[in-house]
């Protein structure tokens, strides 16, 4: 309970001086179109094409609260053979247990853009618990035919899982002139824990920007693993 108690505090010197929802006339991010209500937030959901092509099924939670004029973005990336509605709800309690004020609703509401996408190789087959929002999943994984790779899993490569992180925060910051590029946070679990501590070994995430110079260069303050790769290290130990 005390970890659950510091790390939100902690992100929310990021969120404390959130806008209210984004003006109407802010162009969404290409592809997006509407956002409608799921409960009391706005998510916008469809397939963007990645950095190769490649399209991926992404849900983007608006922010809620009101106050200040720029707001923070937080991705969060979903475990092995899960997909974008594992850290969705329609609630900040979520499922009660892990996903408990740990999930874009309670995000939003504090905030925050929330970045929440089903990762290349893995297929949505819509929402699992009670509590998620009923976002429309994406085509599946082998619908594609064009260069890029679809329906393979790179576990987790910089070459492939981490730019497409990279390539969808900076599409969403280039879409949403009060999201702050400075003020970016990961966080997953396990295959989604992994990801978040390589994206951590890059603190400047350049990948986008080096491929469309359009797209800003994004600034990672925060990276929160849960139940990563590295607790499978030999000696590992749970706190």
């Amino acid at each position: 309970m005390r970890w659950r108690a510091i790390v939100p505090a902690t992100l929310l010197v990021f969120g404390a001086t959130a806008p209210s929802l984004p003006a109407s006339a802010e162009p969404p991010v290409p592809g997006l179109g509407d956002c409608p209500l799921y409960g009391d937030v706005h998510i916008c959901s469809a397939e963007i094409p990645s950095w190769d092509g490649s399209p991926l099924d992404v849900d983007l939670t608006l922010p809620q609260q009101a106050g200040g004029s720029r707001h923070p973005l937080m991705v969060m990336l979903h475990g092995f053979a899960n997909n974008k509605h594992e850290w969705e709800s329609l609630t900040d309690e979520g499922d009660h247990a892990d996903k408990w004020h740990w999930n874009n609703h309670w995000f939003a509401r504090h905030g925050f853009y929330v970045l929440t996408y089903t990762a290349r190789g893995f297929l949505d087959q819509g929402k699992t618990r009670e509590d998620e929002p009923n976002t429309p999943p994406g085509a599946p994984f082998g619908s594609y035919t064009g260069p890029g790779t679809p329906g393979t899993v790179h576990l987790k490569s910089r070459d492939y899982e981490i730019k497409d992180t990279q390539w969808l925060a900076a599409m969403v910051a280039a879409a949403y002139s009060d999201l702050d590029p400075n003020s970016v946070a990961v966080s997953g679990g396990s295959y989604g824990g992994g990801e978040s501590w390589t994206l951590a070994s890059q603190a400047s995430w350049r990948s986008a920007h080096d491929q469309n110079p359009a797209l800003p260069v994004l600034q990672l303050q925060v990276a929160i693993p849960k139940y990563p790769w590295t607790d499978l290290a030999p000696g590992a130990q749970w706190p």
